[in-house]
């Protein structure tokens, strides 16, 4: 990655609502004030007021920032930011929409992209058009940096450090607590959703591409996946609802690049999200149906992106969650883990006899 740039970081993307809180807490980090950056966008006047709105809100003065226009429909503004900078965070979604032009320019001009998808048919197509030139130009490009992964990623690493043994299965339960004001989320989340069903099954034969010997990988013994979708967890007491996409294929490109570069056995990790009530689970699985349904199509799908508090019975909507909403709301991981310890961890001969729990709360 190029060092001598007139930026370390710009965030493009900076007046969108994701990115006004990325400028947010740059701008009230005691470390983020070591570095030189900038924000970015298709207005120079928008980008002015979030930085005034930004600056009222943590009692400082930001308009000394450098405000730069780029556009992901202009490829030479993408090209400029890019050469001014070590590091793009990129907060534009939809990412399978809007991503690739700025990958595009990062890597070919040698500079680090960090982006905030969870969108994993975008990731790993990128990965697949870019690794190569990426390696090339030096560019670091880190997708699904953000909530939806991240707590995941280095929560299964650090099991598997602590865990004093062979560690062979993890069972993750994501438990979300709403605040007074209850929640609701951001509209680029559901078009980011709506995308992914829509391409889903490419989406299976892009990981073939990308993982082609991925289901013939060794397994762990005596170790099986669960069968039922909807499942009753006891140590929580809550009922929970597999979510094997998203976070998961994370975990397995790292359980698969871990595989590859040391050997090391791929742990089976599976995901859930868990719910007081049944009902929640089972409304959200119909809902879940319907939505994939409709996403196939290319008039109901621009239908749910136009109305999405409607078509989410106010789950989503433009305006995401308020200030209060997403200051009160707590998340929850819980790491169930299950091994092998020293003495039977080189050849087991039996079921994990040893286990270990980890938790990650976070706002």
């Amino acid at each position: 990655m190029a060092q001598k740039r007139e930026f370390d970081i710009i965030v493009f993307g900076a007046t969108g609502y994701t990115g006004h809180y990325v400028v947010e807490t740059l701008a009230k980090s005691e470390e983020a004030a070591k570095y030189r950056w900038a924000v970015a966008g298709r207005s120079i006047l928008k980008l002015r007021k979030t930085l005034d709105d930004v600056g009222l809100l943590i009692g400082r003065n930001l308009r000394t920032m450098t405000a730069i226009k780029a556009d992901v429909e202009d490829e030479a503004s993408l090209n400029a930011m890019a050469k001014r900078t070590r590091l793009v965070i990129n907060t534009v979604g939809p990412f399978i929409q809007y991503g690739e032009a700025v990958v595009r320019c990062c890597v070919e001009n040698g500079t680090a992209h960090l982006d905030t998808s969870g969108e994993q048919y975008y990731i790993e197509r990128m990965q697949l058009k870019y690794h190569t030139r990426a390696g090339e130009t030096g560019a670091f490009i880190v997708g699904g940096s953000s909530f939806a992964s991240v707590p995941v990623d280095i929560g299964v690493d650090l099991m598997k450090s602590k865990f004093d043994g062979r560690l062979a299965q993890i069972e993750n339960i994501l438990r979300i607590k709403p605040g007074s004001q209850g929640y609701r989320f951001n509209v680029g989340t559901f078009s980011s959703m709506i995308h992914m069903m829509a391409n889903m099954l490419l989406y299976r034969k892009q990981r073939h591409a990308l993982m082609p010997d991925f289901d013939t990988l060794p397994a762990q013994p005596f170790v099986s996946s669960r069968k039922l979708p909807l499942y009753k967890q006891k140590q929580l007491n809550c009922w929970c609802l597999l979510s094997n996409e998203g976070d998961k294929q994370v975990v397995d490109r790292t359980q698969y690049s871990e595989h590859r570069r040391n050997g090391d056995l791929p742990v089976l990790y599976e995901q859930s999200i868990g719910f007081k009530s049944l009902l929640v689970p089972l409304g959200l699985v119909f809902w879940a149906i319907g939505v994939f349904i409709l996403s196939q199509v290319g008039v109901t799908r621009r239908f749910m992106e136009t109305f999405p508090r409607l078509c989410s019975f106010g789950m989503f909507s433009a305006s995401g969650p308020t200030r209060q909403q997403a200051a009160e709301a707590r998340f929850t991981h819980w790491f169930f883990g299950r091994g092998w310890g020293k003495a039977d961890a080189s050849n087991p001969t039996g079921p994990p006899n040893k286990k270990i729990i980890m938790r990650c709360d976070g706002p």
